[in-house]
């Protein structure tokens, strides 16, 4: 069942990219998604960075960021992080990427003054914000 979802979906993007014009750069980020959502890692890190060579779209590579991640291998996961912090470092989902990235990278400090800076923005959402909750007591611990 499970490799039929994947198939499906993979159908319908390639059939939405060949008949209804959906450009190259979007083609890459929607199979790295389906891919990454059924924890084929491999195979979604090798789209987003098809995807990135049309542009460096941040959140193109928070996600790359977030795959190797789950593959644990946190250093190359915090160098796309940072790159797609530079890029857009309003992005609170990003910014609490990049937290618990170098938060696992064992660099407590900058994941504390990551974490200062979105407490500071106005609109969060729930989840982000027990997420900022529970990332920050951690570190506080570790101080």
């Amino acid at each position: 069942m499970h490799r039929f979802k994947v198939f499906a979906k993979l159908i319908y993007i390639h059939t939405a990219y060949l008949f209804f014009g959906l450009d190259q750069e979007y083609f890459y980020i929607m199979r790295a998604n389906y891919f990454a959502d059924f924890n084929m890692f491999h195979f979604a890190i090798g789209n987003y960075k098809k995807a990135l060579k049309f542009s460096n779209n941040p959140r193109a590579l928070a996600a790359l960021g977030w795959c190797y991640s789950q593959i644990d291998q946190l250093d190359i996961s915090l160098d796309y992080y940072r790159k797609s912090y530079q890029y857009s470092p309003s992005d609170i989902d990003i910014a609490l990427g990049l937290a618990f990235v170098e938060f696992y990278n064992n660099n407590f400090r900058e994941s504390l003054v990551i974490i200062d800076k979105i407490v500071k923005k106005n609109s969060m959402t729930c989840e982000q914000v027990n997420a900022i909750k529970h990332l920050y007591q951690i570190l506080k611990e570790k101080q």
